[in-house]
């Protein structure tokens, strides 16, 4: 026994020895070892693996106890020497640490995670290739080591992280073939303590754009829920804060601010889920939503989005003289251009918005639903809406498989009310009454021009119960008319308005020009009926209306008079839309065929009296 003792007793000596041994080579490493001799090989090592030089000009650091961790100062990765800017990805100062006990646990325990100043400078040239996809090429082009295998009843290290931290970066990203260049800097992200249960998450950042002019600010904050071997992360109180500042932006600035309860992401369900998120905009217009999706191989996605009110006019520009239009722009000479879309044949998209009140210019829409559908590359939205004591219906389809993508629009509109219409659009209500149309219309492409130029369908417009007020179309014709003649025109009973039994069209569009040949407007008096051609790609007109006085209408010539009853007065529309001839009825022809067919009328009744002359005369020298 105590032979037994005393080799015990030695060997815990001998234990102890080795231990400290151990310990003393540990904490005498960063003094025998001095890492910055490495430079070299490590510079090697990446040239070897990335194609790219490596330069390290800050000092390298290693500590051992109690964390195993390094400190590394300025490094630079360089772009390839085709480029401008030699640098790629820049750091100033990086560190991490790992406690070193925790490699002997069942958790590993990483003390700090930090990046100091990066930068990282991404770059598009003029013929499209960039400065990243070699990096990529060569990590493709290195084999990757097979798993080693594992027993499946082996438990997997837990680990937990105190905190992970971005100070002071920055993205340049510069787009030479679309101009296009985008600086976002001061990002700061702030993560941990990572654990398996809830993690804090702070992101910041600055942005700025020459083309379009725009800066502004994005901050987020979350609580992360991840399990990374699987790949399920939860977001919780989600909150996202953007403000941005930029003469494209309504007002030169918008707030905008989202805020989403939960989002899920979960690998093996393949899955992504937003039960619910609102979206604040300017603190004027508030919406709520959902959205998911569903299998990435073959993406479902069912949205839904309802706005209670939508004001779009703060995002048209203003000019100065205070009307609220589209941003102007020069128009060039027409040129139909050819346009390509795709989407992908997998993609399988449900979605609907809701808007309780929608205003455009004085327009005021409400009751708007815009159901969306995206299956088998075709686009179908069906769109309904109340429009001024109406509403309007519609079926619309893009299809994508087809190059250029072809169109069908099919609307329906019931029971509007033209007057509030057109003064909301015009700020006059230069038709009142109720308007019906169907349209049915077909095109392809996605450019105006091209769009405009492959146009064909049909529409059908009707009128009822109609009236232009301030102006009295008999009353105007007369007054034309006279001054053609140079004649005071007579004394008339002004009564301030036309009014329409009713008013018909048949719209036929062939290739972007619209032929009308059936125009016909009745009033208790008169008619209107019209035929000619409008050219929407060239913008021009060639249209001629008929007015025709059903009832007695004399005008007085002199000492004639006219009867102008059931006799159609022409009033041409030739020219350009912007240089369109002023609309003059042409009553000196009407006039002229009508002194013809009197002198006609006077001729033959002279004639036929000679006629009977005659025969009297024969008759009476040559009796029977």
């Amino acid at each position: 026994m105590p032979a037994m003792k005393k080799f015990f007793k030695r060997f815990l000596y001998v234990m102890l020895a080795l231990v400290l041994l151990v310990i003393s080579a540990i904490l005498a490493l960063p003094y025998l070892i001095n890492p910055n001799d490495y430079k070299t090989d490590i510079a090697a090592w990446v040239k070897h693996h990335t194609g790219r030089d490596l330069e390290i000009d800050g000092t390298i650091r290693l500590s051992v106890f109690p964390w195993l961790g390094v400190d590394i100062g300025q490094l630079r990765l360089h772009n390839p020497a085709t480029l401008n800017n030699p640098t790629f990805i820049q750091i100033e100062h990086a560190k991490a640490r790992l406690r070193l006990v925790s490699l002997f646990s069942n958790e590993l325990h990483i003390g700090e995670l930090a990046l100091q100043g990066l930068q990282l400078n991404l770059q598009v040239q003029p013929d499209g290739s960039n400065n990243w996809s070699d990096l990529l090429n060569h990590a493709s082009a290195t084999p990757t080591p097979a798993p080693s295998s594992t027993n499946p009843n082996q438990k997997h290290k837990q680990f937990r992280i105190e905190s992970i931290a971005i100070n002071n970066a920055a993205l340049h990203w510069e787009d030479l073939s679309a101009h296009s260049h985008w600086d976002i800097t001061g990002i700061n992200l702030r993560a941990g303590p990572l654990r398996q249960n809830s993690t804090p998450l702070q992101v910041s950042l600055a942005f700025a754009s020459q083309q379009p002019a725009l800066q502004g600010q994005l901050q987020l904050t979350t609580n992360l829920t991840a399990q990374w071997e699987q790949l399920h992360i939860v977001l919780a109180e989600l909150q996202l804060q953007l403000d941005a500042q930029g003469p494209a932006l309504p007002s030169s600035a918008m707030q905008v601010r989202l805020d989403i309860p939960t989002a899920t992401f979960d690998q093996a369900q393949q899955r992504v889920a937003l039960p619910s998120f609102t979206l604040s905009l300017d603190k004027t217009t508030r919406a709520q939503g959902q959205f998911t999706l569903q299998s990435f191989d073959h993406p479902k996605l069912n949205a839904a989005l309802t706005i209670p009110k939508l004001d779009i006019n703060p995002w048209l520009a203003t000019h100065s003289d205070g009307e609220i239009t589209a941003a102007a722009t020069s128009k060039p000479a027409p040129t139909v251009t050819t346009a390509h879309i795709s989407l992908p044949a997998q993609l399988n998209l449900h979605a609907n918005i809701s808007i309780g009140e929608l205003w455009w210019r004085q327009m005021r829409v409400t009751k708007l639903q815009l159901p969306l559908t995206i299956v088998q590359s075709r686009i179908q939205v069906q769109p309904t809406m109340a429009l001024y004591d109406g509403e309007l219906r519609g079926e619309w389809s893009l299809n994508t498989q087809t190059q250029p993508p072809r169109w069908h629009l099919h609307n329906e509109l019931r029971g509007v009310s033209t007057g509030p219409l057109l003064q909301a659009l015009s700020g006059k209500p230069w038709v009142n009454g109720s308007a019906e149309a169907v349209a049915d219309i077909t095109t392809e492409g996605l450019s105006p021009d091209a769009l405009l130029s492959h146009l064909n369908g049909e529409a059908q417009l009707r009128l009822d119960k109609t009236q232009i007020p301030n102006f009295d179309l008999r009353a105007w014709l007369l007054s034309q008319v006279y001054a053609q003649l140079k004649q005071p025109p007579p004394t008339a009973d002004n009564k301030d308005r036309t009014v329409f039994d009713s008013a018909r069209a048949t719209l036929h569009c062939t290739n972007g020009v619209l032929h009308n040949r059936d125009l016909l407007v009745t009033t208790a008096t008169d008619q209107l009926r019209g035929n000619g051609e409008i050219n929407l790609l060239k913008q021009s007109i060639d249209y001629s209306l008929f007015f025709t006085r059903t009832a007695p209408w004399e005008i007085t010539l002199g000492d004639a008079s006219l009867n102008l009853q059931n006799e159609p007065i022409p009033i041409p529309l030739r020219g350009s839309w912007q240089n369109i001839a002023k609309p003059l009825p042409d009553i000196l022809a009407v006039i002229k065929r009508l002194q013809q067919q009197a002198l006609q009328k006077k001729a033959t009744a002279v004639k036929d009296k000679v006629k009977q002359e005659t025969k009297k005369l024969l008759e009476k020298l040559l009796p029977r």
